[in-house]
């Protein structure tokens, strides 16, 4: 499943303009015997997007454009 968490800007003249931080958050494991490693792949980089919506979240300052956090699903299989 894809995942989104949404921060609204704090410009009222910005905020309907969007940043997109984005990684991918699915992972093959094992597939026909194969081992996939997936930890400095899809756990290295759903962990940095969610330190980096956890220090946006946190910090007083906020941005003036909105930002979209999307974790997403099956990059591995292309286009599906």
């Amino acid at each position: 499943p894809n995942v989104i968490a949404w921060q609204k800007g704090s410009d009222p003249s910005l905020n309907s303009e969007y940043v997109v931080i984005g990684a991918h958050l699915d992972h093959l494991g094992l597939s026909r015997g194969e081992i996939h490693p997936g930890a400095d792949d899809n756990g290295s980089g759903s962990t940095a997007l969610l330190n980096i919506a956890k220090a946006m979240a946190s910090n007083p300052v906020k941005p003036k454009r909105s930002v979209l956090f999307l974790w997403f699903a099956a990059e591995e299989i292309g286009l599906v």
